[in-house]
C-alpha cells in the first residue's frame, strides 16, 4: 500500500536461519503426507475445521501427520514473547461472540455451504479489511488496536460469516518470516475466540508476506484455524484465495453466492521492475465464468452473487467520475493495477454479481452504482500503514452486508468511533 511506514525490524541471523530451516522441514513432513487434502479422484479440500468430507479409517495416520505440523504453527509460547506478550494477555480477555450458530460446511459438491435455520431471518456477513497486524514487538500497541476494533465492530453486529477482504497481515519488504508467523497466530487466535466461520481473500501485504512459502506450507499455516473456510491453493489458477461461498435457505436452495477472488500483489517487467499492483487474471475471469455457470445450471439463471477482492477494479475510477453515489466518500486515489482486468466486463455478461467489495486504499469508504453493479469500499481498520492514520475515525470501521431470502441485499457502513 503507498505511503506506507515501513518499519524493518531486525532480529539476529541466527534465530531468523533456525526459523527458516524449521519451515522447510515442516514443509517436508506436510509433502509427505499431503494426499490427506485429497479425495480419490484427486480433488482439493478444505484443510479447516470446517472439513466435511468422508474420508476412511487408514487416512488416520496423515491426518495425524497434519496435526503435527499445524500444532507446531499454532503454538503462541513461541510467539507470546517480550512486549509482544501483552497482545495475548489482551487477547486472553476476549470471550466467543454469540451469535445464531450457522455453520459453513463443505458439501458434496465441493462447495462451503451455510444453510439458514429460519428464512424469515437475514443472512448478515461483516467485511473487514486492511487489519495490518504487525507481528512486531516494536508496533505492538498499535496491533492491539486493531485487534481492539475488529473484535468490537464483531461484537456489534454478531454476524453469521466475516470475509476479510486482504492485508490482515502487515508483510513488507524485508519482514521478518517469524514476526509474519506471529502475526497469522494472532489472527487465528483471535478469531477462533469469536467463534464466528470466516474467509479471507489475500491482499498485496498478506502474499509479500505468504509467497516466501510453499502452498503446502501456507496450507498448514492457515490449517492453524478451526474457524477459517478456505480453499487450497489450485495450481491452475492465479491467486491462493479464489472460491466459492453459498449461502442458501433452509431446504438447500440458493439464496446469495459469495465469491471470492485473490487479486495477487505486484507485477514486474522482464528486468524485475515494478509495473506497481496487480489485478485479477484472465484465467481467474474464466474460473468465475465457469462458477457461475454451475450455479445458474443448478438454481437457475437468476442465481445472484456478491464479488471480494483486495485491489480495487479500474471501474471505481470510471464509476467515481460518472456513476451514481450512493454512500459515503472518496479521500484519496483510487488505486488501481495499469492492468485491465476483464472481470468486470464478465460480471456483465452473466448478469449474476450484483455488487463488488474490495480494500486496498483505507481512506475511501463509498458505494457507488456503476452500469447497474454496487462498488463498494469496505471502512479499513489501519492503525500503522499510512503515516497518522491512528488519529483519523472517519474511515474506520467495517460494512454490513445484509441478505434476505428473496436474493435482496442491503449495505450499511459502520463507523468504529
Amino acid at each position: 500500500m503507498k505511503r506506507e511506514q515501513i518499519k524493518k525490524n531486525k532480529k539476529k541471523a541466527g534465530k531468523r536461519h533456525k526459523n527458516l530451516i524449521l519451515l522447510s522441514l515442516l514443509a517436508l513432513a506436510l509433502t509427505a503426507g499431503w494426499y490427506v487434502f485429497t479425495t480419490p479422484s484427486g480433488k482439493l479440500l478444505n484443510t479447516g475445521a470446517w472439513f466435511a468430507a468422508e474420508t476412511d479409517k487408514s487416512d488416520t495416520q496423515e491426518k495425524q501427520t497434519l496435526s503435527a505440523v499445524t500444532q507446531k504453527y499454532s503454538d503462541e509460547t513461541q510467539y507470546a514473547t517480550g512486549d509482544y506478550i501483552n497482545v495475548y494477555h489482551f487477547l486472553d480477555t476476549l470471550e466467543k461472540v454469540p451469535n445464531r450458530g450457522l455453520q459453513m460446511k463443505m458439501g458434496k459438491d465441493g462447495c462451503y455451504q451455510m444453510n439458514s435455520n429460519d428464512d424469515s431471518r437475514n443472512f448478515n456477513i461483516l467485511q473487514l479489511t486492511d487489519i495490518h497486524i504487525t507481528g512486531t514487538e516494536g508496533s505492538y500497541k498499535k496491533d492491539i488496536q486493531a485487534i481492539d476494533t475488529v473484535y468490537t465492530m464483531i461484537q456489534r453486529t454478531t454476524p453469521d460469516f466475516i470475509v476479510l477482504t486482504g492485508d490482515v497481515i502487515f508483510g513488507v519488504d524485508g519482514y521478518d518470516a517469524n514476526d509474519g508467523m506471529r502475526a497469522l497466530n494472532v489472527v487465528s487466535k483471535l478469531m477462533d475466540t469469536i467463534g464466528i466461520p470466516w474467509t479471507w481473500t489475500f491482499g498485496n501485504h498478506d502474499h509479500t508476506f505468504f509467497d516466501q512459502f510453499s502452498s503446502s506450507t501456507i496450507a498448514a499455516m492457515l490449517a492453524q484455524s478451526s474457524t477459517l473456510c478456505i480453499y487450497p491453493k489450485n495450481e491452475t489458477l492465479s491467486g491462493y484465495t479464489n472460491g466459492i461461498f453459498k449461502l442458501c435457505n433452509k431446504k438447500g436452495n440458493l439464496v446469495m453466492g459469495l465469491v471470492m477472488l485473490d487479486s495477487g500483489d505486484r507485477i514486474f517487467d522482464e528486468n524485475g521492475g515494478s509495473l506497481g499492483y496487480d489485478y485479477i487474471r484472465d484465467d481467474q475471469v474464466e474460473w468465475y465464468a465457469k462458477q457461475i455457470g454451475l450455479l445458474q445450471g443448478r438454481y437457475g439463471a437468476d442465481a445472484k452473487t456478491l464479488m471480494f477482492f483486495h485491489i480495487p477494479l479500474q471501474e471505481y475510477q470510471t464509476a467515481w467520475d460518472t456513476g451514481t453515489p450512493v454512500f459515503g466518500t472518496k479521500r484519496e486515489a483510487i488505486d488501481v493495477s495499469q492492468m485491465h482486468s476483464g472481470i468486470f466486463s464478465r460480471a456483465l455478461e452473466l448478469k449474476s454479481t450484483v455488487a463488488m467489495f474490495c480494500g486496498h486504499d483505507h481512506v475511501n469508504d463509498f458505494g457507488i452504482y456503476y452500469e447497474g453493479i454496487e462498488l463498494v469500499y469496505g471502512k479499513s481498520i489501519d492503525y500503522i500503514a499510512y503515516p497518522g492514520i491512528e488519529n483519523q475515525k472517519e474511515q474506520r470501521g467495517a460494512t454490513l452486508i445484509s441478505v434476505d431470502s428473496k436474493s435482496g441485499y442491503n449495505i450499511t457502513p459502520l463507523r468504529f468511533e
